[in-house]
C-alpha cells in the first residue's frame, strides 16, 4: 500500500510537514474532482491561469489531509495543523 512516505521517497520530495503515515488510493490534481478526501494526495499546481496552491485551506476543511507544494509556494501550515506536507522542486515544462 502507498502510504504518505513512500509517497515522499517516490517524488522525491521534502517533508515539511509530518502529521501521520496515512495511505493514498487518489491523486488529486483537480480540487473539483475529489473522491474520498481521507486517502487523497493533492498535487497543488501553477499553470497560467489557476494556482493550486490557492485550494490548500478549502480542501483541508473537506478532509484532505496530505499536499505536494511547490519550492516557492506561500502556505499558512497553523491551519493545516494535522496534515503531511510534501515539497517539491518547481521543474516548468517549457
Amino acid at each position: 500500500m502507498l502510504t504518505s512516505q513512500k509517497a515522499a521517497k517516490i517524488i522525491k520530495g521534502n517533508t515539511i510537514k509530518f502529521f501521520n503515515d496515512l495511505p493514498v488510493q487518489h491523486l488529486l490534481l483537480d480540487s473539483r474532482k475529489i473522491v474520498s478526501p481521507a486517502s487523497s494526495l493533492f498535487f497543488a499546481l501553477k499553470g497560467e491561469r489557476h494556482n493550486g496552491h490557492h485550494f490548500l485551506e478549502e480542501l483541508y476543511a473537506i478532509g484532505v489531509r496530505q499536499f505536494v507544494i511547490e519550492q516557492d509556494a506561500k502556505v499558512n501550515f497553523e491551519k493545516l495543523k494535522e496534515a503531511n506536507i510534501l515539497q517539491v522542486k518547481n521543474n516548468p515544462i517549457k
